[in-house]
């Protein structure tokens, strides 16, 4: 099975309400098989198009009724469940969940290569001893993402500390909020290749504040800033071989593409929506331009 085909299915699988329950199931009845390349599984991220579906709000409407999306869930859950017994990662490949929601089945999925023992993490912070376990393993994620060769780990672990402080602040009482905002910055982390965004973040060109509202433009790197203004963009075609031609295939397949607010084109494509907020209220889309490859979330 290809990447095109996984794209598809991943497509289908957003849309399960005009896709129906019939086709969602048989997608999933697909998914499950060993035999499909693990690799282009992983690289699809239809991993994490499976777990949404597996958090889907029961409640029925003109499309799909209550048992419908009941059965959908269900067999989301066991495909997720039959996908992760397939998976056959390597040592350094084990990753550890941290459960920012202790009521909910949402997570925050990081690697985690370097084991800390929590009393010395603990010491080394600054933190009392009664600090909260699962704002500690956040924070630890966060520094171990953040922390590079060329960073001073000490003036790393101080200002993670005071960001995700901030951020905790930002969203007090509101844990899904919280967690949404957890997993932007580990996103944002894994794309500052070169460290610009590391470095504007130390040298306070951009204050704690800022990074907390967690805005796009502020969070992104030196390297795509000049990819996105149209400088060096045979560097994106050098990184990603694949790119114009998945522009193609998802104009050609009709995709509804809105206008990227950085570069101007009409090729932004939503990747995720989750429900961050009461079910009467709108969801939180996730946007990636398929051009310069900067993302924005909207909540309506």
């Amino acid at each position: 099975m290809d990447q095109i085909d996984l794209q598809d299915m991943r497509k289908k699988l957003h849309a399960y309400k005009k896709t129906g329950k019939k086709q969602v199931i048989s997608i999933l009845n697909q998914l499950e098989d060993p035999k499909i390349d693990q690799k282009a599984l992983a690289e699809s991220k239809i991993h994490k198009t499976v777990r949404t579906l597996t958090q889907i709000e029961l409640i029925g409407d003109s499309i799909l009724s209550e048992q419908d999306l009941k059965q959908m869930k269900e067999k989301a859950t066991e495909t997720l469940q039959k996908l992760k017994r397939n998976e056959k990662p390597g040592p350094q490949e084990k990753t550890t969940t941290l459960s920012v929601t202790p009521d909910r089945k949402q997570s925050v999925e990081v690697q985690n290569t370097v084991p800390i023992n929590q009393n010395d993490f603990i010491n080394q912070l600054g933190l009392p001893q009664n600090f909260d376990p699962t704002r500690l393993k956040v924070l630890q994620t966060i520094i171990q993402k953040f922390c590079s060769e060329q960073i001073p780990q000490q003036e790393s672990i101080t200002f993670c500390k005071r960001l995700e402080n901030e951020i905790r602040m930002k969203f007090k009482d509101k844990e899904r909020q919280y967690q949404t905002a957890i997993k932007e910055i580990l996103k944002y982390l894994q794309n500052d290749k070169d460290g610009s965004v590391r470095n504007r973040l130390l040298t306070g060109l951009i204050d704690i504040p800022t990074a907390a509202q967690l805005r796009s433009e502020d969070w992104t790197s030196a390297t795509r800033l000049a990819i996105a203004g149209g400088v060096g963009r045979e560097i994106l075609s050098a990184n990603d071989m694949n790119h114009n031609k998945y522009i193609a295939q998802a104009i050609n397949k009709d995709v509804a593409l809105a206008m990227c607010n950085n570069c101007g084109q009409k090729q932004m494509k939503m990747v995720n929506e989750i429900q961050t907020r009461a079910s009467d209220e709108p969801s939180t889309k996730f946007y990636e331009c398929l051009n310069c490859g900067i993302g924005e979330t909207t909540n309506g």
